[in-house]
């Protein structure tokens, strides 16, 4: 069998040699030393007329929709903490580390919120993604010792003495994952979404390519007659913080953005085909 498959195949063995974990003062984002002063919902109101979608308050919807911000003013900084020349187009920060390398970009911010809603939700042993070449690495196995290496255009696999399975751990599993995938990967295992009209809070439009883009829909509001309206949340590169995308072109929108079957969605640098919803 070969090594790829057997780590697809180990998934459920993973999840329980992995077991429930928590890692913080908030389990539910567990990279906060403590509960944040602001959240998604609490800083940015519906635009009159509109109200938020309901979710559950468990769901990736519900986690997306309370995602902790910095205090309000925050700058976005890139990677090695200069900050970002152009902060027209930021709302918000969230309050996320980016780390000390060019390598949390704009798929990887996907990757990383996924992840980490999973770890808070004590599922380690469900995160898991697809390098370039297709390969499955789950946390579970870096945890085991896994690693993977460049060898000319492929991947080889080496086995060292196991990990553990900390937040830590998990921070260090995806710095060495970001290395080796991007918009191509992740678009490639995410599920298509039939329209726009069946969007929902956690679905990503990505636009796979050298260097592509991805964008998070992290909230969703509707007025009586059916007009939907998304919050954006992405990274992007050089690596930088994850951030809530302002609406640059309709300033009366503040940071929503219309979502309507037929039209693309237009933020600010790229435009959206409805063809490229993609669904976790």
């Amino acid at each position: 069998m070969a090594f790829a498959r057997h780590i697809a195949l180990s998934g459920l063995a993973a999840a329980l040699f992995l077991g429930p974990v928590t890692a913080s003062a908030d389990e539910d984002y567990p990279w906060m030393a403590g509960r944040a002063a602001r959240s998604i919902e609490s800083a940015i109101a519906a635009p009159a007329g509109f109200s938020r979608v309901e979710v559950l308050a468990d769901s990736f919807a519900g986690w997306l929709r309370h995602l902790p911000l910095s205090p309000e003013g925050t700058e976005v900084t890139l990677y090695d903490g200069r900050p970002l020349l152009d902060q027209s187009m930021i709302a918000a920060v969230v309050d996320i580390d980016t780390g000390t390398s060019d390598l949390q970009q704009c798929a990887d911010a996907i990757m990383r919120l996924r992840a980490e809603f999973l770890y808070g939700r004590g599922l380690p042993g469900a995160i898991g993604f697809a390098l370039l070449d297709g390969q499955p690495y789950p946390f579970s196995a870096y945890s085991r010792g896994v690693t993977p290496r460049q060898d000319g255009n492929a991947v080889r696999w080496e086995s060292d003495r196991p990990r553990g399975a900390s937040h830590a751990d998990l921070r260090r599993y995806l710095d060495l994952l970001f290395g080796f995938a991007s918009t191509r990967s992740l678009a490639k295992e995410l599920q298509p979404v039939s329209g726009l009209s069946d969007a929902e809070i956690g679905d990503v439009f990505i636009r796979a390519g050298q260097p592509g883009h991805a964008v998070f829909i992290a909230d969703m509001a509707m007025n009586k007659s059916g007009q939907r309206l998304v919050l954006l949340v992405q990274g992007s590169m050089p690596a930088r913080g994850i951030y809530v995308l302002n609406n640059t072109r309709h300033p009366t929108l503040g940071a929503w953005f219309d979502l309507a079957e037929g039209k693309p969605l237009t933020t600010p640098g790229y435009e959206f085909r409805s063809s490229e919803l993609r669904r976790f």
